[in-house]
């Protein structure tokens, strides 16, 4: 049974756990070489620094991803708000409290991000944006709609709560789609690089005395 909990993406601190931080890493590592080439061919070019941002959100998500800060975070606020009997809209939430505090900074940065790729990405556009949206879909969609039914017996969820928490495994469907997100992002990133780099050594070739 602990030789399965290794590879079960439903469990933390293990392979599935792993590669969704290495994801993030490399992502950020991604982004900061196209910070340094745009800096390197475009030095005027005052959004480049919006690729830094990129390469520091994506390093944040892998420690973030590895160390459960959201999660520890969300239980903190939670028991925080149980203990001063806070009442009104965080009585009724209804689901994990993380929420609370990531998703309204986490939808307005992913919109931004969006126009950014449109404008900054040109074919490739399509991939970071889709990817952002299945994430988002997974990390936020499918967890709120799972957290509605934390600490909930299995018999008692009905209906699509059934079909998406019980029968398709909830846990499944968010980790693979913030997987697939992250790797749609990481090949639109990819495509850029591949793009900068042969301008960047052509510049190195021409500057050569």
């Amino acid at each position: 049974m602990k030789l399965a909990n290794m590879f079960n993406v439903g469990k933390e601190s293990n392979v599935p756990t792993w590669f969704s931080s290495f994801q993030f890493i490399l992502l950020g590592f991604v982004c900061g070489a196209i910070f340094a080439l745009k800096r390197y061919l475009y030095p005027k070019n005052k959004l480049s620094l919006v690729w830094v941002c990129c390469a520091v959100g994506a390093i944040f998500l892998s420690i973030d991803e590895s160390a459960l800060v959201h999660e520890t975070f969300g239980t903190a606020l939670g028991q925080y708000l149980d203990s001063a009997g806070s009442g009104g809209f965080f009585e009724s939430f209804g689901s994990y409290y993380w929420a609370v505090l990531y998703v309204p900074l986490a939808l307005p940065v992913a919109i931004g991000l969006g126009v950014f790729f449109w404008k900054e990405l040109g074919k490739y556009r399509y991939f970071p944006i889709l990817g952002m949206a299945i994430f988002l879909l997974g990390a936020v969609g499918v967890d709120f709609v799972e957290g509605t039914y934390y600490g909930v017996d299995d018999e008692e969820i009905v209906g699509l709560g059934r079909l998406l928490v019980v029968d398709l495994d909830s846990y499944l469907i968010e980790e693979l789609a913030e997987m697939l997100g992250v790797t749609l992002v990481l090949v639109g990133c990819l495509c850029r690089l591949a793009l900068l780099v042969p301008l960047a050594t052509e510049r190195l070739r021409e500057s050569d005395p």
